[in-house]
């Protein structure tokens, strides 16, 4: 096999980095903003300021934010019920779910070097927006035509994740 240039590498990147961000940055802005007003009400129960806690043998601060204490307190037995409710809404889909579908994308992006190739492999919901993508890096594709084509068998349950995280990030506020 001959060894990719540097631009084909660059293009790959750069649709595996916009496909991570168009998925999953709604879900972390939505979890984060969860996570810190759970932190807020911890902080309250406890009268202090630190802006994390442990819990469950995990420590959890503010999403993008320096923990402001090197000390993470317990988290207020008060508050295990929504720590547990938030974390289970959310850890399968940074845990399982994100590692699953960025495979998919890994491997669609590996199967080839040809840029075309790479749209008929995505649920059409995705394909609009790398459409807009391809337009903005100059790629032309007026007047060319994408059939959907199935994953392969190993990938179809990581596909069908990836429809839905599409279908999902609609709902999110």
């Amino acid at each position: 096999m001959a060894a990719r240039s540097p631009d084909t590498l660059m293009l790959k990147s750069k649709i595996k980095d916009v496909l991570e961000h168009f998925l999953y940055a709604k879900p972390r802005e939505v979890y984060g903003r969860q996570l810190k007003e759970l932190i807020v009400r911890a902080a309250m129960l406890r009268f202090d300021g630190v802006r994390s806690f442990q819990f469950r043998g995990k420590k959890y601060h503010v999403l993008g934010e320096r923990p402001n204490s090197p000390i993470y307190p317990r988290l207020p037995k008060e508050l295990y019920p929504d720590a547990d409710a938030l974390l289970a809404a959310w850890e399968p889909v940074f845990e399982e779910e994100m590692p699953q579908v960025m495979s998919y994308i890994s491997s669609v992006l590996n199967a080839s070097d040809n840029p075309y190739d790479y749209l008929s492999k995505f649920p059409s919901g995705l394909r609009d927006y790398l459409k807009g993508l391809y337009q903005q890096l100059q790629i032309p594709i007026d007047g060319v035509t994408f059939a959907s084509i199935e994953p392969a068998p190993g990938y179809q349950m990581a596909y069908e994740k990836l429809c839905s995280r599409v279908t999902l990030n609609l709902l999110l506020e």
